[in-house]
């Protein structure tokens, strides 16, 4: 991996993300993922988000002055 891609928000301790949860009934349809920036600088959920706005908001970590890198898993 490029030296530039290890500032990408999947490095960085302010990305979050949830997986979502499956349907367990016809009453409760579950949720739909969600990825966003702790700090506020973007949110991307479920089928509200196209592979352009996607791959753009992974890479504001290559310019955001709040990236900070998280720690390894020990």
């Amino acid at each position: 991996m490029g030296d530039e891609n290890k500032r990408l928000c999947l490095y960085c301790k302010h990305w979050n993300f949830d997986a979502g949860e499956p349907g367990y009934s016809e009453m409760t349809p579950g949720t739909d993922w969600n990825s966003s920036c702790m700090v506020g600088l973007w949110e991307m959920s479920g089928y509200d988000v196209s592979e352009d706005e996607f791959a753009s908001n992974i890479e504001k970590g290559l310019t955001c002055s709040k990236f900070e890198r998280k720690k390894a898993a020990a």
